[in-house]
């Protein structure tokens, strides 16, 4: 999965020092089932670690099903998801 690939490549940089990062993703889910990365939010800030953590979502980004609306037809849909990681 994904946060192995960004355990063992990024985490592993010079760039990255010791410690804990939150990270935060804002995706779309277009009405083709595509999926957008709109957002990475790492905390403690680390330019290096966002802008992998968004190339490498973007390469990885599976198609799903589009999200139907009551009325049965596609629409945009915004979440969001987080995940923790750490070196030491």
């Amino acid at each position: 999965g994904i946060i192995t690939t960004l355990k063992s490549e990024v985490l592993s940089s010079k760039k990255v020092k010791d410690g804990s990062y939150y990270v935060l993703v804002s995706y779309a889910i277009e009405t083709d089932g595509q999926l957008a990365i709109t957002d990475v939010f790492v905390s403690p800030e680390n330019d290096f670690m966002q802008k992998q953590i968004k190339e490498r979502l973007a390469l990885e980004t599976p198609k799903l099903n589009p999200v139907l609306s009551s009325s049965g037809k596609a629409r945009k849909v915004n979440k969001k998801y987080n995940f923790t990681l750490v070196k030491e």
